[in-house]
């Protein structure tokens, strides 16, 4: 079994990893002349001939009846120079069987005939013997083409592209989504399809295999020029699992950034607020005025609800930006629209390792949000819609 193995990659490495060139190099062997040789007998009726090539197994089987039936599936007419469309051997080193695949033109038909030579040093023998008549070429009969095919070959067809496009789109977003541990154990898990699902697309026959990888999730391969395409795709379980996931920790994220971000901004400003008054604060607030930790500089624009002012963090020593709600909207209908939209653009921004938001927070009379100073035209922008 090894040596068979071994010899046909020997062969294919040999003819360039070419199904036609394989094909053109088996043509010449000796036991598809011996085939040729047998199937011109069979043109010619000459049943004495046929019968001395075959086997005794094979020759047992090929009574006056069974040779008259096969004789009817021949057209009539001169055949035409016949085409090699499949060659499968096996050796030992006692002998060798090689089943050899034909095609012949007739006028009005195609035939193709399949025959079993078995060699043992210089004698060869007859041990299959198949004929079947083909409305046209082997070529155009398993050609891929999508004219003439049922709703199922569609649909069949547009899962194969779907799939695919779907898992890539999924490996960008884990390329570009912080996660924890090992990413390229995600990136291989997202990859691959799961399962697969096969048609043939010439038959429309579908073949499942349960337990299968595949790479991208789909494919589609023919075996050689005269052999049928098969279409096929798996299920992309890693890419769903990915976006359930993603999806879990980009809500809880969300919900720290909403709470608890703005709980611990909160415990800062109680440790570091003992200079800022608790009157009603002015508009706007001049510079060097203290909203918590955060000292104002200057003032940016007006925004949709409020002032933007350029401020320090006096704990990390970092510029922020900081969007004041106006005094005249702090009533409980507009602190909610406040709070509402912040959290709409906390959700369009995406994952908090790269949000802007920094936080909301409220003392002093005073109700604002923090974001980060060269993203807070985005944020606003955001909000505005």
């Amino acid at each position: 079994m090894t040596r068979n193995v071994l010899t046909s990659l020997l062969a294919v490495l040999m003819v360039g990893c070419s199904p036609q060139a394989w094909l053109d190099k088996a043509a010449a062997s000796p036991e598809a002349q011996f085939a040729k040789e047998s199937i011109a007998l069979l043109w010619q009726k000459d049943s004495d001939s046929l019968l001395q090539r075959m086997a005794p197994e094979l020759r047992a089987q090929a009574t006056p009846d069974q040779l008259a039936r096969l004789y009817a599936e021949v057209p009539g007419g001169s055949p035409k120079q016949p085409v090699l469309v499949g060659y499968n051997y096996f050796s030992s080193s006692r002998s060798k069987q090689a089943l050899v695949s034909l095609q012949y033109p007739f006028p009005d038909a195609f035939v193709l005939v399949q025959v079993g030579v078995q060699s043992s040093g210089a004698e060869s023998s007859l041990y299959a013997l198949h004929l079947q008549r083909l409305p046209d070429a082997l070529e155009r009969l398993n050609a891929f083409v999508l004219r003439g095919k049922s709703f199922r070959h569609y649909l069949f067809l547009a899962l194969a592209l779907a799939v695919p496009v779907f898992i890539l789109v999924c490996l960008v977003l884990c390329l570009r989504t912080p996660l924890p541990g090992r990413k390229w154990l995600w990136v291989i898990f997202v990859s691959l399809g799961y399962g697969q699902f096969t048609m043939n697309w010439t038959t429309g026959e579908v073949g499942t295999r349960p337990i299968s990888l595949q790479l991208l999730g789909a494919g589609a391969q023919a075996a050689g020029p005269f052999a049928p395409w098969f279409i096929s795709f798996s299920v992309p379980f890693g890419a769903l699992v990915f976006l359930y996931r993603r999806r879990q920790r980009h809500d809880a994220q969300s919900k720290r950034a909403i709470g608890g971000v703005e709980q611990g901004v909160e415990a800062d400003e109680a440790r570091h607020t003992s200079d800022t008054t608790t009157s009603a604060p002015p508009d706007p607030l001049p510079p060097g005025y203290r909203l918590g930790i955060y000292t104002i500089e200057s003032e940016l624009a007006p925004a949709t609800m409020g002032r933007v002012y350029r401020a320090t963090d006096t704990i990390k020593d970092q510029t922020v930006a900081i969007n004041v709600l106006a005094p005249h909207l702090e009533d409980d209908e507009n602190v909610a629209r406040f709070f509402a939209y912040v959290q709409k653009a906390c959700q369009r921004l995406g994952d908090v390792e790269a949000n802007p938001i920094r936080g909301l927070c409220q003392s002093g009379g005073v109700i604002w949000v923090v974001l980060t100073y060269d993203q807070a035209g985005v944020v606003l922008d955001v909000a505005a819609e």
